[in-house]
């Protein structure tokens, strides 16, 4: 009883994610006290699971073709450019899109291929394989973001010459060549 309270005074202040992600933990921790007999009875058998609430689209906040426009114009010529549009267009994940690299972008066929991503651990910057393998994936990219990686390409290809630096990654540091953490 005094689990379901706190739960239920958990919701309206927290997300309905965060609500259940303290369920599960708290879960575990009284299974694994009755596993090594700390407690006889498991007392949270008995609660009941959040439910989680219907996902729901606030329409007033979904971009039409003014404001694409408009953040195009803002964007334009930025380090960030391409990243904020491949997350638009291509709905990609921070991690994918730092872990995108160069070889993996096939101008003459119309497609980039989704395998890597980047990741932070303990403040180390991660190269691994996507979030699931679903994650895997091939992706069609349009004449726009086709424009803007060529455009980015042809970026890094002269600085590379310039500076004898190698950029493999798409979203790469211009002055390292390292990759970009996903939370730049």
């Amino acid at each position: 009883e005094d689990i379901e309270k706190y739960l239920s005074s958990l919701k309206g202040k927290l997300k309905n994610t965060t609500v259940l992600k303290d369920y599960i933990l708290l879960q575990s921790v009284f299974t694994a006290l009755q596993k090594d007999r700390l407690i006889k009875e498991n007392v949270f058998i008995n609660v009941e699971k959040p439910k989680s609430e219907d996902f729901s689209i606030d329409e007033t906040n979904i971009y039409d073709f003014n404001d694409f426009q408009k953040l195009r114009e803002v964007l334009y010529g930025t380090q960030i450019e391409v990243p904020v549009f491949l997350a638009i267009t291509l709905g990609l994940r921070r991690s994918e899109i730092v872990g995108l690299k160069w070889k993996n972008v096939f101008f003459d066929k119309n497609y980039i291929f989704i395998k890597n991503a980047i990741v932070v651990i303990k403040g180390d910057l991660i190269e691994k394989s996507t979030k699931t393998k679903k994650s895997i994936r091939k992706l069609e990219i349009s004449p726009f973001v086709k424009e803007l990686l060529l455009k980015e390409y042809n970026k890094q290809r002269e600085l590379s010459l310039k500076t004898n630096i190698s950029l493999k990654y798409v979203v790469s540091d211009y002055t390292t060549g390292k990759v970009m953490s996903p939370d730049y």
